[in-house]
């Protein structure tokens, strides 16, 4: 975040394949979180999973959907299923509501 002069990160997603014990160990930068979803990998380094809660402890939402983890600090909107919706009209566009940056940092 410091590197590329990010202030706040609204999604991270994370497959670091073993190594979260050593980001997320000391991780001042949590706060400056929005969400997390990571890929745990406690069956490469045992202990990933608990160092991973323990840092994202401040995230009251956590749930798991396949091999991703997540920890939330807002819950999730739920999907709209209105039968009241004007028939014919078309839904909005998909796509950020704000400009995006996404970084594939390796």
């Amino acid at each position: 975040m410091e590197q590329f002069g990010i202030a706040y990160i609204d999604y991270l997603k994370m497959d670091v394949e073993g190594a979260e014990k050593e980001i997320f160990e000391h991780a001042p930068w949590i706060d400056r979180v929005g969400a997390i979803g990571v890929e745990l990998h406690d069956w490469m380094r045992s202990g990933c999973s608990e160092i991973v809660r323990q840092a994202a402890k401040d995230f009251p939402h956590q749930w798991q959907r396949g091999e991703i983890t997540y920890f939330a600090r807002k819950e999730r909107a739920a999907k709209s299923s209105r039968a009241d919706e004007t028939p014919g009209a078309k839904p909005l566009a998909a796509g950020p509501r704000f400009p995006l940056k996404i970084l594939d940092v390796n």
